[in-house]
C-alpha cells in the first residue's frame, strides 16, 4: 500500500511538483507491487476549482492505470467541491459499498497475497450515524481485516483529536477487533508517527498518522 498524506500546499503552491508523487507510485507499481494508494485528505487548500483540476488529474493517472485508491475528504476540502469532483461513478465503480452515494464514506474488499482486507474511508470528523455505518460494515465482514482512513485521528502529540479521533476510537476502532490498523493525516507529524492502541481483548491496533505538508 501507499499511503499519500496531505497534499494541500502542493496542490495550490507547487502545482509543477505534485505529478512527481504520482509518478514515483506509476513508476514503482510492479516493482514495489502497490496494491492500493491511500490519501489523508486536504486534497486542496482552498478547495476552488484550479486546485482540484490539478488533483483530479493525478487521481485520473492512476485510475487509467488500473491502481486503486481512497480519496478521503479534509477540512480543507469542502463538502460541495469534493461531491462534484470526486464522484462514485468516476472514482467508485469498484467500491464494495458507499453510505450515502458519495465518495465521502466508502469501502471495498480486497485480497492482497491471500489475505482479506477491507479498506475503510471516512469522511473529516464522521457523525454518530456515519460511525455506526461503518461498524455494521465491519461486524458484517469480520474475516476481513479492516484499514480505517480517515482525515483527523491523532493530534500533534499523539492524542485522539477532538474532531474525529476520540469518537472514532471508542465508536468504532475499540468496538471492531478486526480493524487492525488506522491511517489519517490533519495534524502536522514531520514524518510518519505511530501509537500503537491495545484493546482489553490484547489485540493491538497501528495508527499512523502521515502528514508532509510542512516539511520543505
Amino acid at each position: 500500500f501507499a499511503v499519500v498524506g496531505d497534499v494541500q500546499y502542493t496542490t495550490q503552491y507547487h502545482s509543477s511538483d505534485l505529478p512527481k508523487i504520482y509518478d514515483y507510485i506509476l513508476d514503482n507499481k510492479d516493482s514495489k507491487k502497490i496494491q492500493y494508494v491511500l490519501g489523508m485528505g486536504d486534497n486542496t487548500n482552498n478547495s476552488t476549482d484550479i486546485e482540484f483540476a490539478n488533483i483530479t488529474g493525478q487521481f485520473n493517472r492512476l485510475n487509467s492505470a488500473g491502481i486503486p485508491m481512497v480519496i478521503a475528504r479534509g477540512n480543507h476540502d469542502t463538502e460541495t467541491q469534493f461531491d462534484r469532483y470526486i464522484t462514485v461513478e468516476k472514482y467508485g465503480k469498484a467500491l464494495s459499498g458507499t453510505y450515502d452515494g458519495t465518495m465521502k464514506n466508502t469501502y471495498r474488499k480486497i485480497n492482497v497475497g491471500g489475505i482479506k482486507y477491507l479498506m475503510m474511508s471516512l469522511d473529516y470528523n464522521p457523525d454518530a450515524n456515519e460511525i455506526a455505518w461503518a461498524k455494521e460494515v465491519a461486524d458484517a465482514n469480520k474475516d476481513y481485516n479492516v484499514i480505517l482512513t480517515t482525515h483527523s485521528y491523532l493530534e500533534e502529540k499523539m492524542n485522539y483529536s477532538t474532531d474525529g479521533g476520540s469518537k472514532l476510537l471508542s465508536g468504532f476502532v475499540d468496538k471492531c477487533e478486526n480493524v487492525v490498523m488506522v491511517l489519517c493525516g490533519h495534524n502536522y507529524s514531520y514524518g510518519p508517527a505511530i501509537r500503537t492502541y491495545e484493546r482489553e481483548s490484547g489485540r493491538k491496533v497501528v495508527q499512523m498518522m502521515v502528514n508532509f505538508q510542512q516539511m520543505e
